[in-house]
C-alpha cells in the first residue's frame, strides 16, 4: 500500500508535505532530466571517439597533441585578457627613439644641439637611421604578428567576426595602406582618417 501511495503521488506531483507540484516545474525536472541524459550520451559519445582502438601510437599521439593543442589555445586566450605590455613597449621604444633623433637632428626655429645643419652628412644620415628604425621594428611586428597568427591557427582559434587575422598578406597590405595614408596626410596636410576610412 505505501509503496502503491508513494508511486501515486509521484505520478500526481504530490510532495511528501501533502503540496502539489505545479505543470511548470514538472516539465522543468522532466526537460532538465532529458538534458542531462542527453548530455551523459554525448560524453560517452566524446569518450569512446578519444579512446584509442587499440595499440597504434599515431592514436595516443593524437590525443597529446589535442591536449598541447587545447593548453596553448588556454594560454592564448588568458594572453588576450591582459594588457599587452610588450606591444606597448615597442610601441613607446619606436616613438621615443624617433623623437629623440628629431630633437638632436634640430629643425626650423629649434637648432641642433649637435650642430647638425641642413643638407649635411649627418642630417642625411639621421634621416637615414631613422627611416631604418622604422623598418626594423615593422619587420619585428609582423614577424611577431605572423607567429602569433600561426599559433593560433594551430590550435585552432575561433575568431570573432570583425577580428584582423594577421596573416602573411595582411601584415603587408595594412600597413602600406597606412604608410600611404600618412604619406598624403603629410603632403597635404589632410588627416590620415580620410584617406583610410573610404
Amino acid at each position: 500500500y505505501r509503496a502503491e501511495s508513494a508511486f501515486l503521488r509521484q505520478q500526481q506531483g504530490i510532495k511528501t508535505d501533502g503540496s502539489k507540484e505545479s505543470e511548470l516545474t514538472k516539465i522543468t525536472h522532466s526537460s532538465d532530466g532529458e538534458d542531462e541524459e542527453e548530455a551523459e550520451d554525448e560524453l560517452l559519445k566524446n569518450a569512446e571517439l578519444q579512446e584509442p582502438d587499440g595499440d597504434d601510437p599515431a592514436d595516443s599521439y593524437r590525443m597529446v597533441l589535442d591536449d598541447t593543442q587545447a593548453l596553448e589555445l588556454q594560454e592564448i586566450l588568458q594572453a588576450e585578457r591582459d594588457v599587452p605590455i610588450l606591444n606597448i613597449f615597442v610601441l613607446v621604444a619606436m616613438f621615443s627613439v624617433i623623437i629623440l633623433v628629431n630633437l638632436l637632428k634640430g629643425g626650423g626655429a629649434f637648432p641642433s644641439p649637435l650642430g647638425i645643419t641642413c643638407g649635411s652628412t649627418a642630417f642625411w644620415l639621421s634621416n637615414a637611421f631613422m627611416i631604418a628604425w622604422i623598418l626594423l621594428v615593422s619587420v619585428f611586428v609582423r614577424l611577431h604578428l605572423i607567429h602569433k597568427f600561426e599559433r593560433k591557427q594551430w590550435c585552432k582559434y575561433q575568431y570573432v567576426e570583425g577580428d584582423i587575422k594577421w596573416d602573411h598578406r595582411s601584415t603587408i597590405v595594412y600597413p602600406a595602406v597606412c604608410c600611404l595614408a600618412g604619406f598624403f596626410a603629410g603632403m597635404f596636410g589632410i588627416g590620415g582618417g580620410i584617406v583610410k576610412g573610404p
